[in-house]
């Protein structure tokens, strides 16, 4: 039984209150909150049933017929939802607004978060050794604006790129982007080379936020920078309810003050992982990384796989080395103090993201 099959006028409050809502947000997959369970109904619950391998059961509805449902509890939801995400579906999480012991009647329901590839930030479903990045592309005559946010960590990052799709997917690749937001399908060939070779998520949005903080615009010169964290933030304000607080301002990467290397050169070198397995384990990061914290962890494979070029920044890096291998002492003490500090970046990005 689809959803298209059913006359809202003859099912029971309930399900006409699930209609509503899922007539909103026809493309996710929308968990819908009853008591300690999150519930799916129709297409959502046959997808849901399959790919979660749940019992497909059926509910009462105010029609002869019952209609397809599968449900899992409220308590474990999390190792679902992350299943169900990276096998490239997006999920509603619709919950109960009011509390059911002091409301008369239906109880009110709404969506209050959309969760993509893109914009987890529970660090249960995190990679702590690699960022998680929804980027938005914006395509021009001479150039790629690519601006990026890793949600969990309130990074945004700004980069023009030349008109050279080769030099856009090996950024894309570099910064292990989850999903791609664009204005149009006008590319189809580069649309279809990121979503089916490279299994990119990839969704479409033509509208910008008008209203974004002037501070994260600190550092951008190219004002098709400003429409590119325009364009990203629409998205994720009004597709995915997310909040845009927390987030930092902008960092301008330009690709020629970086060693420029592909992403051939990259998997054959085995920098992050190895070519056989796709592992971290026995990669160089792998063989390299003694960080006592995730945050360190993410930075040394940012800088491993963007190596800058700047000779300042690089002697700025040796001095302190240097330094640290002269006051072994303070260097020790310096290691445990790190090893009792939690992963903040993304503890903060869980409580904005609430």
């Amino acid at each position: 039984m689809k959803r298209s099959d059913v006359n809202v006028n003859d099912l029971s409050p309930m399900m006409a209150q699930y209609m509503e809502i899922k007539d909103q947000y026809p493309n996710e997959l929308l968990f819908y909150r009853l008591g300690d369970f999150y519930e799916l109904f129709f297409e959502d619950a046959l997808i849901a049933s399959k790919e979660l391998e749940l019992t497909l059961t059926g509910r009462a509805a105010g029609i002869k017929e019952c209609v397809p449902m599968c449900g899992v509890p409220y308590h474990s939801v999390s190792s679902y939802i992350e299943k169900i995400v990276n096998k490239g579906y997006k999920v509603a999480m619709c919950e109960q607004l009011e509390d059911p012991r002091h409301t008369k009647g239906m109880v009110k329901r709404g969506v209050v978060n959309v969760i993509s590839k893109g914009t987890i930030a529970d660090l249960e479903m995190l990679d702590k050794f690699s960022e998680s990045y929804i980027a938005s592309l914006l395509i021009y005559k001479d150039v790629y604006i690519l601006t990026l946010l890793d949600i969990s960590t309130g990074r945004l990052i700004s980069s023009s790129i030349p008109k050279d799709e080769e030099k856009l997917i090996s950024q894309i690749l570099h910064y292990g982007i989850k999903e791609i937001i664009l204005k149009d399908n006008e590319e189809i060939a580069l649309i279809d080379k990121i979503k089916n070779t490279y299994e990119i998520d990839v969704s479409f949005e033509n509208q910008i936020l008008e209203k974004v903080d002037e501070s994260l615009f600190v550092n951008i010169i190219d004002a098709r920078g400003k429409i590119g964290i325009a364009h990203l933030f629409y998205y994720l304000n009004k597709r995915e309810l997310k909040s845009l607080e927390g987030i930092k301002p902008a960092k301008v990467i330009n690709i020629n003050d970086y060693l420029e290397m592909d992403i051939h050169t990259i998997r054959n070198l085995e920098l992050v992982e190895t070519i056989r397995n796709k592992e971290r384990v026995y990669s160089l990061i792998w063989l390299l990384d003694k960080c006592k914290t995730s945050m360190g962890s993410r930075k040394l494979k940012s800088w491993l796989l963007k190596p800058t070029r700047n000779i300042e920044i690089l002697n700025q890096r040796y001095d302190m080395i240097e330094k640290l291998n002269e006051e072994f002492i303070l260097k020790d003490q310096l290691r445990g103090f790190l090893n009792e500090i939690y992963d903040i970046e993304r503890l903060t990005g869980k409580i904005i993201n609430g």
